[in-house]
This record gives C-alpha cells, structure tokens and sequence, in this order.
C-alpha cells in the first residue's frame, strides 16, 4: 500500500497485501504473458483449445519482460494492468494481427500507469520502452483500449485480488 494511503494497511484484506509485497519474478511475467495470450485469443474468438505457437509465446514473454524492465513498472501496476486486461474480456474484439498481444498488454499497462500514478511517462517514452511501436501508435493504443474499457478505469480490491491463488502458486 502506498505510504500516502489514506487508508490504513490493517484495513486492507491481507492477501492483497501479500501480493502487492512481492517482486515481479520470471514466473509472474511468465503468468502475465499467459494471461494476456489468453484474453487476446478470447478476443479473437479463438477456440481454447487453439493456442498460439510456442515461439510466439516466448517473443511475447520478451516483450513483455522488456517493457517492464526499462519502464520500472512495480507489482502494484503489473495488478492493474491485469485486472485492466480482466475487464477487457467480454467487450475485447481483436483482429487476427501479429502484434495483437503486445498492443492488449501496452493498452492496459499505459492506461493502469497513468491512473494509478501522479506523474506519468509520455507516449514517446512509452515507444522506447517497446522498441516496437512509435509515439503515435502508443497514443493509439492508448484510445483503442480506453474505448474498450468505456474509459471505466476504477477497480476494486476483488479485482486485483482475483489472481492472488494463481501468483502465490508460484
């Protein structure tokens, strides 16, 4: 819990904060990675038994890994991002596009940054951080997943809460 909560940690539920007190591992990048595999190829109507090749998941998990790496994300960001990426399911329509993955799990880690903290990268660092894309397609990234979000970006204790047994499993 940030040190300028105003509410207190005792009032918080304790498994949240056993997950907000752990470090971003190579087997919770790895639980991202899957996770936004998943919702993406939700998003693409994708039967669940179709997954995507092996090779694809590791350049993914690379991404992913970089992206939070150079731009410092902390494990509280890395809880919204996913509970971002939760709320996307049901509205989440994805063109059957190479970088399909890499643009759900951007969308929603640029937008959880943003609302969580007071100050905030700019689009064309965001862009540095991937190595990928450019300032303005960061800046659509951006909007796409707002509109998919209803620009909605409040959450709840439940919704980061609702991974706490899969990463503690690990």
């Amino acid at each position: 819990v940030h040190p300028a909560s105003l509410i207190h940690p005792s009032l918080h539920p304790p498994p949240l904060l056993e997950l907000l007190n752990i470090d971003i591992s190579y087997d919770l990048v790895r639980y991202v990675t899957d996770h936004v595999a998943s919702i993406t190829c939700y998003g693409m109507d994708w039967p669940s038994t179709r997954r995507s090749s092996l090779s694809r998941r590791a350049n993914l998990f690379s991404f992913i890994s970089h992206v939070l790496i150079t731009a410092n994300i902390q494990t509280p960001g890395l809880l919204v991002t996913l509970s971002y990426i939760d709320k996307a399911k049901l509205f989440l329509q994805v063109s059957n596009d190479l970088w399909a993955c890499e643009r759900v799990f951007l969308g929603a880690l640029i937008l959880a940054h943003k609302y969580c903290n007071d100050h905030t990268m700019k689009n064309m660092y965001w862009s540095r951080c991937t190595g990928v894309f450019g300032k303005r397609d960061v800046g659509i990234i951006e909007r796409e997943f707002l509109q998919v979000l209803d620009y909605k970006l409040s959450f709840h204790e439940s919704d980061l809460l609702s991974h706490h047994s899969a990463i503690m499993s690990l």
